[in-house]
Order: C-alpha cells, then structure tokens, then sequence
C-alpha cells in the first residue's frame, strides 16, 4: 500500500475517490512518469499546460518537477457540492515535498524545494453514459453518445464531449511554511556552533588529555564534557529553533497580512454579489477559474485570437514567464452589472518564474483582472471551451480553434456561457 493510499481515511465514498484521483494525478504530474499530462486533466487544464510547453519550447528551457509524500504529509476535502442534481464537486489538497528543476539549454539553472499544498477541483457528471443513445440535435438521426462524440454519421455535425468524467477541471499550489526542514537545520547549525565553541575554548586542555600531560586530577571528567557539551547544545538548538520558527511564522503573518485581509473582504464581496446571480455560487471553484484565466492570459503570446480575451488590444507584459502558480491571496475591487453583464474587478497574486537570457529568478506579483460574464448564464462546473454547443444549430466545436460555429457560421460569444477577461495588466 503505497504512501498515498495511508493517507485516505474519509468514508464519504466521493471523498475517498476525489482524494484517490488527486494522488494518482500527483504521481502523473511527476516528471519521472514521463507524461505530458495526467490522465484526469481536463482539456481546459491540458490546454493551459501546452501554451506554457509551447513557452518553454520557444525558450529552449524545461521544468522538471517531483513529489515527495512524508510522514508529515496529509490530506482533505476542502469543499463539497451535493445539491446539485447532474455534478458532484469536491476540492481535495495534499500537503508533499516539492522539487522544481528549471533547465535552460539543457544545463540546470535553479532549484527550488519548498512545501506545497495541491487543490484539485474533481467533477463527476451524474448522467453520464457514452452508451446510452439520443437524437442528433442538428438533423435527428439516433445515435449513441460515444459516436456522436467524433460526429453524427447521417449528418457530419460534431458534438464534442469536453470530458469522460469524473475528471480534475483545474488544480492549484501554494506555498507552505516547512516547519521539519527549519527545525532540522537550526538545531544541527546551533550544535555544531556551541560544541565548536566549547572545543576551541578548551582546546589546549584536551590536547594535553591526548598527548598525556593533562595534570588536572580527573583528565575524564574533561573527556566528558564534550559529549556533554554537544547534548547541551542540542538543547539549546531544539529552543533556538522553536524561537526563529515563531519569528518566521510571525514575519509571514506580518508580510502578507494586507493580502490575507484582502482575501478575507473579497470572500465576503464575492458571494454577495455573485449569490444574486449565481444561487450555488462556490468561491474555491471561482478562485480555479481566477487562477486558470491567469495563466492562459500569462502564457499566451499574444491576445488577439484568445477566445477567452474580449478587451482591446493591450500589450502582452508575461513573455519571458515560464512558470505562474497562484500564491493564494486575490481582492476584489468592485462588482457591478451593466446591460445584462456581470463584471467583477480582482487582483489575483502570483508566483512567477522568469527566464532573461539564461538567467532564471522568482518573483511575486499581483495581476489586476477585469471580468464578465452574462448575468443569466447559470453555473456549469463542466464547462469547457474545447466543447462550446451552437445555440444555432447544436453542434459542438473547439472554441480555441473557431470563431464562428463551423456547420452553420453563427457568432458566438464565451462571455454568454462563462466568464471571460476584459483587461488585465501587472500592478506595480
């Protein structure tokens, strides 16, 4: 029984599968499984990760990432969602050890370990059966699910499926304070130094014990007192190290205290608003689709044909970023609806990585993002724009790829299904 399996204890039947699947997504996420992508990704997930590959080809660079379960590692389920009659919802996380390669020119450029927690948003679709047959919606025909999904074979019409459920539609990591490694090196360093210390004060006395010119009366009483030394020591380490972790907690808590109280007001604006719109509103699956509209904003090179971009032209400022993962902090600046459309004004704040050159270096930052959706258009938590379906025609298509609906030429706009970004630019 592997580490990850130990690690499952719910008895909710969806919770121990939503965990089940986060732990195998993890291992897949691993670069030593030699996947691209972890078999549960969702399309909308796996096209995020190709722009960020396609970024990383162009730069000649590549991230190697692993994942190390510990005994200290555990698990949740942050959220759930049972109301709903056609999905189920859960947001488990892991808390893992983490090591991140970045190579550029094939040589190794930087490292970075450090202590993550990994949220998944895991979606099944009740209703689901590829086999069940249903009507063509463009010319009638019978068909079953599964031949629909590479087109009706009377009429050639598509109707793409964006998932097989269940599936993880969107995942994020965030930094955790790793508390053992900060024990474990503080209490050695201050042992050493006061042995050390000790020794070299003493130096003189115990050369004389060795070379047998000691003329105290007991010379083991002065042989002991370097073990005893190195135990004292390690006391005052354990001490030592339980003071700088306060002072590290307390520093972070101290640093990011603007972010946290920002994040905790716009937890409160958000569903407020949204609510009105939105009866099941969830603020950890908006935070997924904040962070999931970040990062094909980050990661595309240009905005012009971005189907999930409908602002004006605004210069791209992410080119050289390889690597963006959500630090957990966002606000919310303002909430408003005009002619039928819900905009939402946020900061969302990330983790970036960037390359210059070959010079690789890490920064925070905080992005300011304007979005809309349409006020009537209901949640759909399988939602994809790989599977946009025409209010014309019925037909399925990948919206990524098409402007207008291919079987009947119609125009179509993402911002009436789901949310779509306006503007978005770096806050300085």
């Amino acid at each position: 029984m592997s580490i990850f399996d130990k690690l499952i204890h719910q008895k909710d039947t969806y919770d121990r599968e939503a965990l089940e699947m986060l732990g195998s997504f993890i291992q897949q996420l691993d670069s030593k499984s030699g996947k691209s992508d972890p078999d549960k990704a969702s399309r909308d997930m796996k096209y995020v990760r190709a722009l960020q590959r396609t970024r990383l080809t162009a730069k000649n660079a590549a991230i190697h990432v692993s994942y190390e379960m510990t005994p200290q590692s555990f698990n949740f389920v942050n959220w759930k969602l049972d109301t709903d009659n056609q999905y189920k919802v859960r947001i488990p996380f892991y808390e893992l050890d983490t090591q991140t390669v970045f190579f550029v020119n094939n040589k190794k450029r930087k490292t970075i370990k450090e202590r993550q927690r990994i949220f998944a948003y895991v979606v099944w679709l009740i209703s689901q059966r590829t086999q069940a047959s249903c009507n063509c919606p463009n010319c009638g025909a019978v068909s079953t699910v599964e031949e629909l999904l590479s087109g009706c074979p009377f009429c050639g019409t598509k109707f793409l499926m964006a998932d097989l459920y269940p599936k993880i539609s969107s995942f994020y990591t965030q930094k955790e304070l790793d508390i053992d490694k900060h024990v474990k090196r503080d209490v050695a360093i201050v042992t050493i130094l006061i042995a050390a210390a000790v020794f070299f004060f003493n130096f003189n006395d115990y050369m004389a014990v060795f070379n047998g010119t000691y003329t105290a009366s007991d010379p083991t009483t002065m042989l002991l007192s370097l073990p005893i030394t190195v135990g004292t020591g390690f006391v005052v380490g354990i001490m030592t190290a339980n003071l700088a972790i306060a002072f590290r907690v307390f520093g972070k808590a101290i640093s990011t205290s603007g972010l946290q109280r920002r994040t905790i007001r716009a937890g409160r604006i958000l569903p407020g608003f949204i609510k009105k719109y939105e009866p099941s509103f969830s603020l950890d699956y908006f935070i997924t689709k904040l962070v999931y509209l970040a990062q094909v904003m980050i990661y595309s090179d240009t905005y012009e044909n971005c189907a999930l971009y409908a602002g004006g032209p605004i210069t791209n400022q992410c080119r050289n970023i390889i690597d963006a993962r959500y630090r957990g902090f966002i606000d919310a600046h303002n909430c408003y609806e005009k002619n039928g459309f819900l905009y939402v004004d946020m900061s969302i704040s990330m983790n970036n990585v960037y390359l210059n050159g070959s010079s690789v270096k890490r920064k925070n930052e905080t992005f300011r993002m304007l979005l809309r959706k349409s006020a009537t258009a209901e949640i759909d938590y399988g939602f994809s724009i790989h599977s946009i379906n025409c209010r014309s025609c019925g037909g399925s298509f990948d919206a990524t790829k098409e402007k207008h609906c291919p079987f009947c030429g119609s125009d179509y706009s993402i911002d009436s299904y789901d949310w779509v970004v306006m503007d978005f630019k770096k806050k300085y």
